[in-house]
């Protein structure tokens, strides 16, 4: 699938070698850009539930989107656009703990 990023921060952290190791340290900037290759190569959302990561949709007040483990309790959020798109929301701790 095509990947776009909704934030400018985390893409640019994303493109620059070494500023996501910056940002969100060396482990999570790893698990980062598996997540995304992940996303890359999958054909569609129906593939992701066959990788590593727990890909899943969320449900309630974050429906329409979906999410991936990083490092306990961080997330990669994504939502699907038609045309096997998806635009990467945010890195977030969506439990609040």
């Amino acid at each position: 699938m095509e990947v776009q990023f909704e934030d400018m921060r985390l893409q640019s952290a994303y493109e620059k070698q070494g500023e996501l190791e910056r940002v969100y340290g060396s482990r999570r900037a790893e698990l980062i850009r598996i997540r995304i290759q992940t996303l890359k190569a999958a054909e569609n959302t129906k593939q992701l539930w066959a990788f590593p990561g727990h890909f899943h949709p969320l449900r309630e007040d974050r429906s329409g989107e979906w999410a991936c483990d990083l490092d306990h309790p961080y997330r990669l959020v994504f939502r699907y656009v038609p045309k096997d798109k998806v635009v990467i929301i945010e890195i977030v701790n969506y439990h609040g703990k």
